[in-house]
């Protein structure tokens, strides 16, 4: 079966460890089926307690389970043998028949003993089994193998019949539990194996089966049109672009006007890291001793922060305690290489302070992505095209 794990990077990986953990804490068990007295199974069943008191002697606390005349057990090697031995000093082990040839007519093929009073025949190939046998061994599928099969052993063929069970069988053996896993399973393998016809509705619990949408053109112009690689749920209604779903380990929409490099590229968390410091820290005005942001100026260059009192410069945004006039009289800007210095004085047209600000948002962006690797930066540098265009004072002056 496949194991689909949903959340962040980290989650992800919280959960992977998990299960090698579980994977390997259960590869050192194995399965093992006893097959019981009928003498003794009416005494199990009216008192449960027994076989849970000898369960747990034997240091068998929670797999095991009676099927009928069986009784599986799911444990380790040395627990599976002190288990054997106190049933079989108990006297509550069914003796198998010895000596006898595969796929003999008088004997069950699962218990290789005489056959119970109540036995089953099945519809597809004939086989004769006890019930209880049989209804034992069809009280668990796990998948691993599909179609359910008729589990007698043949001499001549050198295996088992394999026969696929028809669902009337399945109807009378199986409880409505073990029917619904079956059809899970069932579902399973279709998807599985046809992954061209059927897949399943990548949000978390919906499970829903989605038609396989047609492949993506390649041209990037035909990609922005269609918004991805879609598939539509009408469980969720919700569309999902596939691509970007499987790429990003989450669920992804449809995203019209964008290719699905771009939104992947945009949704890596190093790309998003980079490009929130960008704006943040040299696309926003803030004030520059509480850093709260802010877009209005009247043309005075001696600003006051409305929310810390704090008294700072508009064209070189220092902080000079709670009145900047002083200050503002003989500043000319940030003393940056490549930025216009502006005139002296209290007075600075807003003009020029969009087109002062814009200059020195230009050097400190560009300066910052000359830090990143060349592959970064490019990613950085096309996440951060749309923020770059259309400011106050015209477009950014920055290369990739």
């Amino acid at each position: 079966r496949t194991v689909r794990i949903f959340g962040r990077p980290d989650e992800r990986r919280d959960a992977l460890q998990f299960l090698h953990g579980a994977v390997q804490e259960l590869a050192q068990l194995r399965a093992e089926c006893f097959l019981l007295q009928a003498k003794v199974l009416k005494d199990l069943r009216a008192d449960r307690s027994l076989l849970e008191n000898l369960a747990h002697a034997c240091r068998i606390t929670e797999h095991h389970r009676l099927y009928g005349s069986s009784l599986n057990v799911w444990a380790r090697e040395q627990e599976i043998e002190l288990f054997r031995s106190s049933l079989s000093e108990r006297g509550w082990l069914r003796r198998p028949v010895v000596q006898v040839a595969i796929g003999t007519a008088d004997l069950c093929g699962l218990c290789m003993c005489e056959f119970d009073e109540s036995t089953c025949q099945l519809e597809g190939c004939g086989h004769r089994f006890c019930t209880a046998c049989l209804k034992g061994a069809l009280s668990n599928p796990d998948g691993t193998s599909f179609p359910v099969a008729c589990p007698q052993p043949l001499a001549d063929a050198g295996g088992m019949c394999r026969q696929p069970l028809v669902w009337r069988d399945l109807v009378l053996l199986c409880s409505p539990e073990v029917l619904a896993r079956v059809k899970g399973i069932a579902v399973d393998t279709f998807v599985r194996e046809r992954k061209a016809e059927a897949l399943y509705c990548p949000k978390p619990g919906c499970n829903h089966i989605l038609k396989p949408p047609q492949p993506l053109p390649e041209h990037g112009g035909e990609q922005r049109r269609l918004g991805g690689l879609l598939s539509h749920c009408e469980l969720c209604n919700f569309t999902y672009c596939l691509q970007c779903t499987e790429k990003m380990g989450e669920s992804q929409g449809v995203h019209w006007g964008c290719t699905c490099l771009e939104v992947q590229r945009d949704g890596d968390p190093g790309v998003k890291r980079h490009r929130s410091h960008i704006v943040n820290e040299f696309l926003t005005l803030r004030c520059p001793r509480c850093k709260r942001a802010f877009d209005d100026y009247s043309g005075c260059a001696a600003l006051t922060c409305d929310n810390c009192n704090c008294g700072f410069c508009a064209k070189c945004f220092e902080d000079c305690g709670t009145d900047a006039h002083a200050h503002c009289n003989d500043c000319t800007g940030p003393p940056f290489p490549h930025i216009r210095r502006v005139p002296v004085g209290y007075f600075l047209s807003t003009p020029d302070f969009h087109h002062k600000n814009l200059a020195l948002a230009s050097y400190r962006v560009q300066e910052y992505l000359d830090s990143l690797a060349p592959d970064l930066r490019k990613a950085v540098f096309e996440a951060c095209r749309a923020d770059f265009t259309g400011r106050p004072g015209g477009d950014l002056d920055v290369k990739a």
